[in-house]
C-alpha cells in the first residue's frame, strides 16, 4: 500500500508551512519592523498633538494610529521584500 504523501518534497513543503504559518524568527526582520513602528509612533504622535489643538489626547490618538500603521505597513513591506528577495 502506497502512502499518498510519497511524492511530496518534504523540505519544500516544510519551508512553505514555516513561511506562511510559522512565527517570524528572523531577528533582522523583527528589528526593522520595530524601528519602523517606533518611527511611525513618533511622527504620528507629534502630528496628532499639533493637529488636535495641542492636546495630550491628540498625542494619544497619534500613538495608537502610529502603532497600527507601523505594524500593518511594516509587516506588508517585509512580506513584499521577502517575496522579491531570493534566499
Amino acid at each position: 500500500m502506497e502512502d499518498e504523501n510519497d511524492d511530496l518534497d518534504v523540505p519544500q513543503y516544510q519551508r512553505f508551512i514555516e513561511a506562511w504559518l510559522g512565527p517570524n524568527m528572523r531577528l533582522t526582520d523583527n528589528v526593522i519592523q520595530g524601528i519602523f513602528t517606533l518611527l511611525c509612533v513618533l511622527v504620528a504622535s507629534v502630528w496628532g498633538y499639533y493637529f488636535e489643538n495641542r492636546s495630550y489626547a491628540g498625542a494619544l490618538h497619534g500613538i495608537i494610529g502610529g502603532l497600527i500603521v507601523g505594524f500593518v505597513v511594516g509587516g506588508f513591506l517585509l512580506t513584499v521584500f521577502r517575496l522579491i528577495k531570493d534566499e
